[in-house]
């Protein structure tokens, strides 16, 4: 990390479906000095709370009980958003497209989760949004959610 200890203010979605690994990223993320949206514990949540916003950021668990954060993560890397895997499924489990992604294994220590955030959200020169445009983004979540629908026969709440 460089310079301050706190980000500029940015929106950071957790995904993760253990209460206390959840609450333990949201504490480390705040203490940043960025928003927390979520914890999601599902992909239809997050999903929904992708609709209402579009956050800076996001940190995934892989396993949500019986599925898989994939689907959000497809969705993210459309629209531009970084995100990072925080998780107890190793680097080698996750498919092909998402070699290239941070992976934090579980437990994280609070100094790398610190670190993870800070390279996802740190000030970039020039920056000022995530990169995606809303209508790109809108599009991105759109088709993660019927997916998702297809998947589980849930409809999003947030559609």
């Amino acid at each position: 990390m460089t310079g301050s200890s706190r980000l500029p203010a940015r929106s950071v979605l957790i995904v993760e479906d253990e209460w206390a690994a959840a609450t333990l990223i949201a504490n480390g993320v705040r203490k940043l000095g960025c928003r927390v949206v979520g914890p999601a514990a599902s992909v239809v949540h997050a999903i929904a709370l992708l609709y209402s916003e579009a956050p800076d950021a996001a940190l995934l668990d892989v396993t949500l009980g019986v599925e898989t954060s994939y689907l959000i993560a497809d969705a993210l890397s459309e629209c531009g958003i970084p995100f990072a895997f925080v998780t107890a499924t190793p680097r080698d489990e996750l498919p092909a497209r998402f070699a290239g992604r941070e992976v934090l294994p579980k437990p994280a220590s609070p100094w790398a989760l610190d670190q993870l955030v800070w390279d996802l959200v740190g000030p970039r020169p020039g920056d000022g949004s995530n990169g995606g445009s809303p209508s790109a983004t809108l599009s991105a979540i759109a088709t993660a959610a019927a997916k998702a629908s297809d998947r589980t026969g849930t409809i999003a709440a947030a559609a």
